[in-house]
């Protein structure tokens, strides 16, 4: 049998990276949130037959966005997002994870800086309690400086 093909968003607009479904604003419905190459940060809800966008300003100094995560990374009980960036060549950043402040459709959200300026590129990001001390820490690779697979401890706990 063959698969329908459902959009989301628009085509051919910027390139989307690696992208989550989670449910991002708490109500019990997971979105489509992805990282762009060059654009900000998007977030797709369902609404209806349709898909509203909501864009998230990505950190200025980002040069290309990579890849995003979504989890409660400060304990608050909401949603955060974890991004990386590729190109973060020289004092650049890579890795942030943002957390909002009044509504997740606001289109600028709180950046915290995870990486400091050590290697390229970062890929693909995923979030689980390595340690097993009951918060979520970050996973990533970069392959371009040869720094293999990253663990970033979160320090909530």
């Amino acid at each position: 049998p063959s698969r329908r093909m459902h959009r989301i968003g628009t085509v051919g607009e910027e390139e989307l990276m690696f992208m989550k479904m989670a449910d991002v604003d708490g109500d019990g419905e997971a979105e489509a949130v992805a990282a762009t190459l060059s654009g900000p940060i998007v977030r797709y809800r369902r609404e209806g037959d349709g898909w509203r966008r909501y864009e998230i300003a990505r950190p200025p100094e980002v040069t290309r966005g990579k890849a995003v995560a979504v989890g409660d990374l400060d304990l608050d009980g909401r949603a955060d997002l974890a991004f990386s960036a590729e190109g973060a060549d020289g004092e650049l950043e890579g890795v942030f994870w943002l957390s909002w402040r009044d509504s997740p459709d606001d289109p600028v959200w709180d950046v915290h800086r995870v990486s400091g300026p050590e290697g390229v590129k970062f890929d693909r990001i995923e979030l689980l309690d390595l340690d097993g001390d009951g918060d979520l820490d970050l996973i990533t690779c970069e392959e371009r400086d040869n720094l293999g697979v990253i663990w970033y401890e979160n320090p909530a706990r």
